[in-house]
């Protein structure tokens, strides 16, 4: 379970790292063009991984299967299983929005990135 706490920490190392370099310039804003329609349909992804994705992702173990599965191991590995899967969920959740945000300059990624990191804090992995 260490190794998913730094897996954890790591994902919110690697977007404070891309928001800095953004705001610092080292990339930049708005690199995905300012069309409407490509602001549409970037904006809906955001909203889409960021709903569902946090939604799945705090509810994954609630799950009835994967919630016996995760009992009724003795070993473990069923629980680091399913904690990696729902990091992986979090992580897509959280990274299109970061990149859409200062990739359209459009708030609707911001705030679909800042759902995805408070639900993120709801699932860290139990050491």
């Amino acid at each position: 379970m260490n190794i998913l706490r730094l897996l954890f920490f790591g994902m919110w190392l690697l977007v404070a790292l891309w928001c800095l370099a953004c705001e610092m310039d080292f990339i930049t804003e708005g690199f995905l063009g300012h069309s409407p329609m490509l602001n549409y349909a970037f904006s809906t992804l955001c909203v889409i991984t960021a709903v569902g994705g946090s939604w799945l992702a705090c509810r994954l173990l609630a799950f009835p299967r994967i919630k016996q599965e995760v009992e009724t191991d003795k070993t473990g590995r069923a629980l680091k299983k399913w904690s990696a899967i729902r990091l992986s969920i979090n992580s897509l959740a959280i990274f299109p929005s970061a990149i859409c945000y200062y990739g359209l300059t459009d708030t609707t990624a911001l705030y679909c990135m800042l759902l995805a990191l408070t639900a993120s804090l709801l699932c860290v992995p139990k050491a």
